[in-house]
This record gives structure tokens, C-alpha cells and sequence, in this order.
């Protein structure tokens, strides 16, 4: 779901739940455009009306399920989170690195120095 689907379904203003969307976003609180985030933003824009700005809503929407359990649940998604971003940095260094064997396999090889052939001097009384 995106975030226009969520506004069809929210019956709100595209730009208003964007806003709203991206702000609960950044606080960690929601990860991704679903069903379930329609109350927050029907909070939101109540608190709105009243007055309020939409930190001050959602500060007043995280107070209110200020429990264990809400806190629980938000640490987990951010430990989720973290776990996929891990995941994705591993896979991008493996990359990396493939594309970098497969740079240097382009390059040309330094060519080797021959010998310096000995003097004249060194060739003519040398003993071998």
C-alpha cells in the first residue's frame, strides 16, 4: 500500500497524510503505509484542529499508549529495522567487493623489469 491508497481509504487530503505519515515515520512509530495507521492520522488531524501542531498531536498520541507493551512493540520493530539494515549493509559490502575483483581482473598487469644487464667491466672479470 502507498501512501495515496492510505489517503483514499482515510478519506483525507494526499499532501495531509503525507505529512502526518512521514512525521510518525520519523518518530519510528509506523514503517510502512498500512490499514492500521488510518486512526493515527484520524487522531492526528483531530488533534490539528484543535489547535495543535502535529509533533505536539503525536506526542499526545505516544503519551496516551504510554505503556510497557507500546513500548515493547515499538523497540521490537526498531530492533527489526535495524536487523534488515545490517542485513542489506552485509549484502552491499559482499557487492562491493565482487566488483572490485572484477575491476582489478581488467586492469593491466605492471609488466616485470628485465635484468640490468652487468657492466662491461663486471661481464669481463666477473667469474662465472
Amino acid at each position: 500500500m502507498n501512501i495515496k491508497e492510505l489517503s483514499e481509504l482515510a478519506h483525507m487530503n494526499y499532501h495531509t497524510v503525507r505529512k502526518y505519515y512521514l512525521a510518525l515515520y520519523d518518530r519510528g512509530i509506523v514503517t510502512e503505509p498500512t490499514e492500521e495507521v488510518i486512526p493515527l492520522l484520524k487522531q492526528i488531524a483531530k488533534f490539528t484542529s484543535e489547535g495543535l501542531s502535529v509533533q505536539e498531536a503525536i506526542n499526545k498520541l505516544v503519551k496516551k499508549d504510554d505503556t510497557p507493551q507500546a513500548f515493547a512493540s515499538i523497540l521490537l520493530r526498531l530492533e527489526k529495522k535495524i536487523d534488515d539494515l545490517e542485513k542489506e549493509n552485509r549484502a552491499l559490502r559482499e557487492l562491493v567487493q565482487i566488483q572490485l575483483a572484477e575491476m582489478r581482473k581488467m586492469l593491466p598487469k605492471p609488466e616485470e623489469k628485465p635484468e640490468k644487464k652487468k657492466s662491461w667491466f663486471k661481464r669481463l672479470f666477473s667469474k662465472s
